[in-house]
């Protein structure tokens, strides 16, 4: 029996033993390729009739990487814990489930399993971009989204070519059938594209930068459209200096762009139509909305409305559609956090934003640099969609923020560059 026991024993201490030989062998390779998952699955699949199986992948994925983390790095996942990010994290969303219980409880099941979604994503690339072994995070993120961008880019001209042939808005074939959603993803990717151009001077970020330009015209979503052109002010520095010279330039070929969107009729009725119609929605030129501006402003009015009846604390998740009439949400990010958490969360969400800004600002680098112009569109961008529930990429962002803070802090100390 003892005997039994004994090769029993062997046999599995064996077994743990070729398991922890071959993660220390490939443990590196299956995170960068976790990373590349989540990365293309959620660029693709986002809010689409496919998506239910890549959020159980995710799941799985978050409790093997918690598990593996508690015996391989429990220090890495002790300092991600604790990072002020995950704090912050915690705390608004703790405050909008104790709102929503207290008033919308309704919308409670709805709202954890948005919560759990996020949280799953934003946890898995925060515990793997910590992962010391990876040395160079930022290179890491700039071809993890290069390839991204390629792929998103491809999969719209196979599958919606002759939408683009006919002039007609693409991205109805990936992120929910929602062509606002294909371009923010790309508006983001294409900042991180042309910082890796002016850094690095690679062709390849350039070609993806001029494919997620092209194909954010032809999605005709303006908020995309702004982060594109804001991200195009990173080539306006030199050694963290504007050069005049080059704000002069991309002020002309803004100016031939509008024009080209004015007077070609396919860039007309993709962006030039729908610009002027923002505009005259907003009041500043005599031009008649559309019926989204319109539908947008008249949403705009009922948050506020709704946020005036409980300003302290709002009304809790989903406020808006439970209680407005519409039935949908008020794509508006700042008058839907009035609405669902009153001043109080809307204060205490944006504040962590202004926080990492204030903290890039110091360390004055390019990729600080480009962290900040691209957390500055997020910013103008919340004007036109409810991001704090449906965007997990907006937090990587901020973690990402938050790590290259940490880090300069840490080198600092050291006596690092």
């Amino acid at each position: 029996m003892n005997t039994e026991k004994k090769l029993s024993s062997n046999a599995l201490e064996k077994y743990i033993s070729i398991l922890n030989k071959f993660m220390d062998n490939y443990s590196l390779r299956i995170n960068i390729g976790i990373l590349y998952y989540l990365f293309l699955s959620y660029s693709l699949f986002f809010q689409t009739d496919y998506f239910p199986v890549v959020e159980i992948i995710i799941a799985v994925l978050s409790i093997y990487l918690f598990i593996y983390c508690i015996y391989n790095r429990f220090n890495d996942l002790m300092t991600v814990i604790r990072s002020s990010f995950f704090r912050w994290y915690i705390v608004f969303f703790g405050y909008i489930s104790v709102i929503t219980l207290l008033f919308n409880a309704s919308s409670f099941m709805v709202y954890i399993k948005t919560v759990i979604a996020i949280s799953a994503f934003v946890f898995i690339f925060a515990l793997l971009y910590s992962d010391r072994r990876i040395k160079d995070r930022v290179s890491l993120s700039v071809s993890i989204i290069r390839l991204t961008c390629f792929v998103m880019c491809a999969w719209m001209l196979l599958f919606e070519f002759n939408t683009l042939i006919a002039g007609e808005r693409i991205g109805w074939s990936l992120c929910g059938q929602n062509p606002n959603n294909v371009g923010t993803l790309l508006g983001i990717y294409s900042t991180f594209m042309i910082y890796d151009f002016y850094k690095q001077d690679h062709r390849s970020s350039l070609l993806a930068y001029i494919s997620a330009g092209l194909f954010i015209i032809a999605t005709g979503s303006k908020k995309a459209l702004i982060m594109l052109m804001l991200s195009f002010l990173l080539l306006l520095f030199k050694n963290g200096k504007l050069v005049k010279k080059r704000l002069f330039i991309c002020i002309g070929a803004l100016a031939v762009f509008l024009l080209l969107c004015l007077f070609i009729p396919v860039l007309y009725d993709l962006v030039g139509r729908r610009f002027l119609s923002l505009l005259g929605g907003m009041g500043l030129i005599n031009f008649e909305s559309d019926n989204s501006t319109s539908l947008r402003v008249m949403y705009t009015n009922k948050a506020i409305e709704l946020f005036r009846k409980q300003p302290i604390f709002g009304g809790g998740f989903d406020n808006f559609r439970a209680h407005s009439g519409f039935h949908t949400y008020s794509h508006n990010n700042y008058v839907e956090l009035l609405s669902a958490a009153g001043l109080t969360g809307t204060l205490f969400y944006y504040f962590y934003y202004a926080y990492i800004i204030k903290k890039l600002w110091v360390i004055k680098t390019v990729f600080s640099l480009m962290l900040i112009i691209l957390i500055c569109s997020l910013l103008i961008t919340d004007v036109g969609s409810v991001t704090f529930s449906s965007y997990p990429m907006y937090y990587v962002i901020l973690f990402i923020g938050y790590t290259l803070y940490s880090e300069a802090q840490i080198e600092g100390e050291h006596g690092g560059e």
